[in-house]
């Protein structure tokens, strides 16, 4: 058994984040310090995390202000006018140098997310074999494009393009559906880190693309050319050359964009930033997916706390089972209007949770360079996000609804099966004890819901019941055993012992000739 464990790593000061954000930036709050010692039986953090608000960032966009405005409205926005868009002609090649498509692709981010679903709404509806018969009528309007790839090549701009537009390339990718749907041409700026220069053919991903227009057909299949902001990767199968295991494999079943762990890894242990928007919804959004409340509970892996802070990039997207102490919980409300319709989330719940770590102990810090850092020892903090609170819990969920209360306190034991995030990292008072610079950090949890443990229900009702049942036949087994042998002693007593000692019928004690003495016998003594 390992007593104790020693974890090492430098948390010093992490990069300030600069440069003005698109969405929400995340920054913790703090909640009054605790001037506990990590000698005592409980974590020196205790009540100490802080919150997750998501603070919305001012959106200086004028165009996200004209709700009503079409796509194309908003290219003329863009600068791309009606002559420009008359170089987009059915029935012919899409040139790759076309100035009205690398002007699109630059400008595309700034249509909003928001925009980009409400949009969608309008053609959610729309067969692509209909569209391929009357591309005017859908031209320039987004809908919702899916399929296997079957060709990707990345496009070098010309020079002097990339040196006006300030990006180097963009992608096409070809996407063939499994029944008879015309070919689709997707042409994108962004595309899955994990893709580049790897064979992706056959991997399945959609898009949320603009119709530009048909092009010509390809072994008798019409083909629609689509501009889109990014792709959403669907994996099929586990891959270990594409970084795909079985629990990517599971999100990606329950709607989230697999191309999104790589961006996972590289905000690792920073604070939360506005690059987690998107990942942090999606996984969210996954855990209320109707499937993952079928999930068979051997789906789910036992937290291995350990391995988890030191290999933490191996861990990202791991559904996991754990218990913990849960000490506070407040509720975040989502402003974001293109999360509330693409997502339905409109708040989720921050749960603060100290994790059990038994004989183990995690020491932040160098030990090798005698950094006396700080020290874990039975307990370490997490932060467990979920959509909804049971009914056990009903009390907190109202006064938090109602804004009575912005943080509860909690002190309840809870169980929780969801999904490993990342690690995030924060300032606390006990931290800045050794080093004004460091923050701690703490792995984020994502669930639907949590499930609270009755302190009286620690123990299997059965098994108490079997083992109290087992103590009263040990009992009296005992019982009837000295019982028993009370018996058997009598009964020699009466059949053995007494005839020898007993006196013959005809006889008294005097004439037994028995010797008498008046005083204590001494003869036993010797100096």
């Amino acid at each position: 058994m390992i007593d104790r464990f020693i974890l090492t790593a430098n948390l010093f000061v992490l990069a300030a984040i600069s440069g003005n954000l698109s969405y929400a930036e995340f920054e913790s709050s703090q909640t009054k310090p605790t001037n506990n010692s990590p000698s005592e039986s409980h974590s020196p953090l205790e009540g100490n995390l802080g919150r997750l608000p998501w603070s919305t960032v001012p959106d200086s966009n004028p165009l996200r202000i004209r709700r009503e405005t079409s796509a194309r409205q908003m290219l003329d926005l863009f600068g791309i006018d009606d002559s420009q868009i008359q170089s987009f002609i059915d029935g012919q090649p899409l040139l790759d140098s076309n100035e009205a498509l690398i002007k699109l692709l630059y400008r595309f981010p700034r249509f909003g997310l928001d925009n980009i679903s409400k949009w969608l709404q309008e053609t959610k509806n729309a067969n692509l074999q209909d569209v391929a018969k009357d591309v005017d009528i859908y031209r320039l309007r987004f809908l919702r494009i899916a399929g296997h790839i079957s060709d990707f090549k990345q496009v070098a701009l010309l020079p002097e393009q990339k040196q006006l537009l300030e990006y180097p390339h963009f992608y096409r990718i070809t996407l063939q559906s499994t029944n008879d749907k015309p070919t689709v041409v997707i042409c994108t700026r962004n595309i899955p880190q994990a893709w580049i220069d790897k064979n992706v053919l056959g991997q399945y991903c959609h898009a949320d693309g603009l119709l530009l227009q048909s092009g010509p057909a390809q072994d008798g299949n019409n083909q629609l050319i689509f501009a889109a902001q990014q792709i959403a990767w669907h994996p099929e199968s586990v891959s270990d050359e594409l970084g795909i295991n079985r629990h990517h494999l599971l999100l990606s079943q329950l709607g989230m964009d697999a191309g999104l762990f790589e961006n996972i890894k590289q905000l690792n242990r920073q604070p939360l930033l506005a690059k987690d928007r998107e990942s942090f919804y999606q996984m969210l959004a996954a855990c209320n997916h109707p499937a993952f409340q079928d999930l068979p509970s051997n789906q789910s892996a036992a937290i291995d706390l350990v391995a988890l802070l030191k290999e933490s990039t191996s861990f990202h997207g791991q559904l996991t089972a754990f218990r913990g102490h849960a000490r506070q919980i407040s509720r975040v409300a989502v402003e974001d209007s293109d999360i509330r319709t693409r997502f339905g989330i409109d708040h989720y719940y921050q749960i603060d949770v100290f994790l059990p770590l038994g004989d183990v102990s995690i020491h932040l810090g160098n030990t090798q360079q005698g950094d006396s850092g700080p020290v874990f020892k039975n307990s370490f903090p997490a932060t467990v996000c979920v959509r909804t609170l049971p009914p056990s819990l009903q009390h907190v969920t109202d006064k938090l609804n109602n804004r009575s209360v912005e943080i509860e306190a909690l002190n309840e034991q809870i169980e929780v099966t969801g999904f490993f995030y990342r690690l995030w990292s924060y300032r606390s008072e006990y931290m800045s004890q050794f080093d004004t610079r460091q923050r701690q950090f703490a792995p984020m949890f994502i669930a639907n819901s949590l499930q609270q443990i009755d302190h009286d229900s620690t123990s299997d009702p059965i098994i108490g019941l079997i083992a109290g049942g087992l103590f009263i036949l040990g009992i009296g087994i005992t019982w009837l055993g000295l019982w028993r042998k009370s018996r058997g002693d009598a009964e020699f007593k009466r059949k053995k012992l007494q005839p020898q000692f007993a006196l013959p019928a005809d006889k008294s004690l005097n004439d037994l000739e028995i010797e008498s003495s008046d005083g204590p016998d001494f003869s036993g003594i010797h100096e």
